[in-house]
């Protein structure tokens, strides 16, 4: 988990990305982000536990705010991610062309 920013980060500067559409790219997250969280729901009603210890800590609601401030600090990451890359290698179109 540590090495993975990094990574990203030199990736951001060695290889150019085109983004999909702002609307198809953030659903897209969603869905998976959406799936991922719907998994570890039903890891924990099929065995009882939960793959994260933290998520014990919390009561119902605090698992609806903690779980909905995820999935927006990941929508947040995702359009940064997309802002780095058009301020390092430009418009899409330039990109293109690289």
């Amino acid at each position: 988990h540590t090495l993975v920013l990094p990574l990203i980060l030199l990736e951001l500067f060695n290889t150019p990305h085109q983004y999909p559409k702002r609307r198809i790219g953030l659903l897209i997250l969603a869905i998976v982000s959406i799936s991922y969280l719907l998994w570890v729901l039903w890891i924990y009603y099929a065995a009882g536990a939960w793959v994260y210890p933290l998520l014990g800590l919390f009561n119902r609601l605090g698992l609806v705010l903690f779980f909905s401030v995820s999935l927006l600090l990941v929508m947040i990451l995702y359009l940064l991610g997309e802002r780095l890359t058009l301020l390092t290698w430009g418009s899409a179109e330039k990109a293109k062309n690289t």
